[in-house]
């Protein structure tokens, strides 16, 4: 422990004053010892030796005179920073320390000291500790007299061993002069107590091994102060020969633990202990077993150094037991093991690497941490931690759009977005966007849009929210640090185009598992659980855990993977980057969260591995954490919505849902937000058997027949005809009201001819809309008749370098789109 400054200074103020009372009161000490030395020596022999301690005690004075500025340099209680000893939650070992090679050790015994050490470390190594004040004069007479007789000993006293501990160097006489006059200056400014507590502080224990506490935890894993009688003489034996008694050596353990019965003895001798307690000391001596070092457990490597950085972001200046972490070591087996099944399978299909987290939901704690597959593995660069590193984060962030547009209520569980393709152009240019499989589903619920991962839906409410806003909402969880503008990503942020980690990622899914409260994943269990308050609405979170975890609503996107068999509820969320390059799976149940990235080191494109593929390794990992919610036992559903209205809605409109609606869902709302009309998009009509057209007042009876239609909007005309919905209506030339846009091209658009692409490969889409749906559509192309087109009216027009305008027109109407002006060039 090191004293204040201003005590220091106030106390070394007063020394300088009094330093010339002070030797001369050791001449005093040293006078009155010369008699006490050998009271059966004659009175010749006494007189003899008090004019040699006279002597020696006048050359001492002369010494301490010129080395006193040198001594008071010695006095502060220094010590290295305390060692961080790294545990499992079991209380297994992990690591020790930032440097393995350096000296370990150097906590605090605690105050009180504990009573058992105190008595057996005075006993032991200075038995007069409380009545001398720093230099036990008899001692060192007897030394002096028993050396000169030719018998070693030495007088060192404990506050003597702390200034040579502290200040070590050569044994020189001047080296023990500055040692005796520091005790003495060192007792008297901070007192025994206090030089006790060091010495036990900074005391050799073995090895690299150092101070009482710190040995007690490292070798018999358990506090100071819980250490029995055999226990404080084994490690008391280490301090005289550290290297030579080293407990991890079977013959240094065999060596303290001799030396540890003369010292049992001497606690006996001394009435510390008792016969009985002696004997019994002496047969848990026997017990003990030779020590084995510990090492850094291979498997979580990675684990281990990610605690030592969090432990440098914010050390612990007074450390008296170990950093307890949350890994579980059986977890951490489990997850190890079946990594290493996985990653041999995922190398077929061209990736790399992998790493996987799993944490508790209700505490944060982080139970396993796998960074690479194999951290001793160079071949595939395994000492990089790929759980900590930031990739492309594909499909994992739309939760947190969706539940950003229920909050803010730009979006309901009602609202119905179209996965069609889609074009949009800003200030960046125009874009295509299509959704991973390159097929469609046409008008998608909130929720199915979300668990099917479709890129469009999610660009749609990417749109709706605006970029500023959806940026600021994934920094808040703490899924980027700003390093570029919400420009810079344009549409990209909803599908990869913001590189995050899997650690972000385990963070920012643990809000949606802990209904929207900020919980920081914890990497040490003796930290306090931070709440910090909501990020995300209860219930808007609950809305996502639903949506996330209903099998159902995963179809037809996943309905052959692994995340459509979960035997009880987990909600999951998969990524994939752009050319495969990054996969990912996200999924949480009630009491735990995994996260999974597989990719490769060198950012190379996988072969077709995607996020879902991952799904049978998250499996795994929760069919045998959760053994028993597997038999349908302690797991329940995810809870909806407070105070929600359950209403059932016509998947194709978001409407409530009719007597004609096919497979109605059951959707939650707060009071207030839900639906009130009914849907429209199913309709029950009378048409021509023989045409499959509305039937009119000329249709036979006989050819009636009353059938049931879904009948979309005009966006869907390409989706309509291609799963057989609805009818094109008569040809609306005299309705009013009638109109058509133009969805692809946009005005503007430039297209770059491939010159590595045969050219009669290369087509622009001509889309449009029509309300109400005609018979044909008319394509003029630079003003000139180009086709007529029966619904759904599409075209691919091949390309050619030149300046051009498309527009859309009825064919018997004069309603007319408005004009698309797109330039083809050439490379």
């Amino acid at each position: 422990m090191t004293i204040g400054r201003r005590h220091l200074q106030s106390g070394l103020r007063r020394l300088r004053s009094a330093r010339r009372a002070c030797i001369s009161l050791i001449a005093g000490f040293m006078l009155c010892a010369s008699h006490a030395l050998a009271p059966r020596f004659s009175t010749r022999r006494r007189a003899a030796l008090s004019l040699a301690f006279i002597a020696l005690s006048s050359a001492w004075m002369g010494l301490c005179w010129t080395r006193f500025s040198v001594v008071l340099s010695h006095i502060p209680l220094r010590s290295p920073a305390p060692t961080a000893l790294f545990e499992d939650r079991e209380a297994g070992f992990l690591s020790e320390g930032q440097d393995v090679y350096g000296a370990l050790g150097f906590w605090d015994i605690g105050n009180p000291i504990p009573e058992r050490i105190a008595k057996a470390c005075v006993a032991i190594e200075d038995r007069r500790f409380h009545s001398h004040l720093g230099l036990d004069l008899y001692g060192l007479g007897r030394a002096l007299v028993r050396n000169i007789g030719g018998k070693r000993e030495g007088a060192s006293t404990i506050a003597m061993q702390v200034i040579r501990l502290g200040y070590p160097r050569r044994r020189t006489l001047l080296a023990k002069i500055d040692e005796a006059t520091g005790a003495i200056l060192l007792q008297l400014i901070y007192g025994r107590e206090k030089v006790l507590a060091h010495y036990l502080k900074v005391i050799p224990m073995g090895g690299p091994v150092h101070g009482m506490a710190y040995a007690a935890r490292r070798y018999f894993r358990k506090p100071a102060q819980d250490l029995s009688w055999a226990q404080i003489s084994l490690l008391l034996a280490l301090p005289q020969d550290p290297s030579g008694r080293n407990l991890f050596d079977f013959q240094g353990f065999r060596r303290a633990r001799l030396r540890a019965r003369v010292i049992l003895g001497q606690l006996r001798a001394q009435g510390i202990l008792d016969a009985e307690g002696e004997a019994a000391a002496l047969a848990e001596l026997n017990e003990i077993a030779p020590f084995v070092r510990e090492e850094r457990p291979a498997q979580a490597y990675h684990y281990v150094l990610r605690l030592m950085d969090e432990y440098r972001l914010s050390p612990r200046s007074r450390l008296q037991k170990p950093l307890r972490s949350g890994l579980d070591p059986e977890v951490q087996a489990l997850v190890s093991r079946l990594a290493e099944a996985a990653i041999a399978d995922y190398r077929r299909l061209g990736a790399d690497n992998l790493g996987i987290m799993v944490a508790d939901v209700e505490s944060g704690d982080i139970l396993a941490y796998i960074g690479s597959a194999d951290y001793f593995d160079q071949t595939h660069k395994g000492s990089i931690n790929y759980a900590a590193i930031n990739r492309s984060s594909g499909s994992t962030l739309k939760p947190f759009l969706f539940a950003q547009g229920l909050e803010e209520g730009v979006f309901s569980p009602a609202t119905v977005l179209a996965d069609m393709p889609l074009r949009l152009k800003d200030s960046g240019g125009e874009y295509s966007l299509s959704d991973f499989d390159d097929s469609y589903l046409g008008p998608l619920l909130y929720r199915r849009a979300l668990a099917n991962s479709r890129n469009v839906p999610a660009i749609l409410v990417l749109e709706g929210l605006g970029l500023e806003s959806s940026y600021e909402s994934l920094a808040k969880l703490g899924l980027h640090g700003y390093e570029r503008p919400a420009e810079f990503y344009g549409y990209g942020m909803a599908v990869g185009g913001v590189y995050t980690s899997l650690e972000k990622l385990m963070g920012a899914y643990l809000v949606l598992a802990s209904e929207g409260r900020a919980r920081p994943l914890r990497w040490f269990i003796d930290s306090p659980v931070q709440d910090k308050g909501l990020l995300i609405s209860e219930d808007s979170a609950r809305q996502i855990n639903l949506f996330l975890s209903d099998r159902e609503n995963r179809l037809p996107s996943f309905e052959d993977t692994a995340l459509m068999r979960f035997p009880f509820p987990v909600a999951i969320k998969t990524g994939t980057s752009n050319g495969y390059r990054d996969a990912w799976t996200i999924a949480y149940s009630r009491k735990y969260l995994v996260g999974i990235w597989v990719g490769h080191s060198d950012n190379r494109p996988m072969n077709h591995l995607g996020g879902s593929y991952l799904g049978g390794l998250a499996l795994e990992i929760f069919t045998q954490l959760q053994s028993q919610a597997v038999q349908g036992i302690a797991e329940g559903l995810f809870p909806p919505p407070r105070s929600a209205l359950a209403l059932r809605i016509c998947p194709h409109s978001g409407s409530l849902a009719g007597d004609d609606c096919p497979e109605p869902v059951l959707e939650y709302f707060l009071p207030g937000t839900e639906p009130h009309a009914s849907c429209d998009v199913h309709r029950r009509l009378v048409i021509d058997s023989a045409t499959s057209l509305a039937a009119d007042l000329s249709t036979p009876l006989e050819r009636r027949a009353s059938r049931v239609l879904t009948i979309l909007g005009p966006q869907y005309a390409a989706y309509s005809q291609s799963h057989g919905l609805g009818l094109p209506q008569a040809d609306p030339a005299s309705l009013l009201g009638a109109s058509l846009k133009l969805t692809a091209p946009l005005d503007g658009t430039r297209v770059y001819i491939d010159p590595e692409i045969p050219q009669r490969f290369q087509t622009l889409a001509l889309r449009v809309e029509a309300q109400p749906a005609p018979r044909e559509v008319l394509w003029l192309v630079n003003g000139v008749e180009y086709a007529r087109l029966p619904f759904p009216y599409e075209l691919r027009w091949p390309l050619s370098a030149g300046e051009y305008s498309f527009q859309a027109r009825f064919g018997s109407a004069l309603v007319e789109s408005r004009i698309a002006r797109v330039t083809v060039l050439t490379p």
